[in-house]
């Protein structure tokens, strides 16, 4: 008794028809999980540019609030030695 597998074409693809109907299912898993993975990503991404965002802000703050003091001032040039 020979095994015959029929080649499959999915509809929504006009590549090659697959050989087996269960490697969609496994393509579909995978293409979840890299989808997962890079949404994952893009959120830690975004995270991160926040807090940098929010630590330049921090420091701009800073520095003006430091410019308004009087004792703060810092003096342009070093003295000469």
């Amino acid at each position: 008794m020979t095994h015959r597998t029929e080649a499959v074409r999915r509809p929504d693809r006009t590549g090659p028809p697959l050989t087996h109907q269960g490697h969609d299912m496994l393509e579909y898993e995978y293409h979840q999980l890299r989808s997962a993975e890079l949404r994952r990503e893009a959120e830690q991404a975004r995270l991160a540019r926040s807090v940098a965002r929010a630590r330049r802000a921090a420091r701009r703050e800073t520095r003006e609030a430091e410019s308004q003091d009087p004792r703060f001032r810092r003096h342009r040039f070093t003295p000469a030695a």
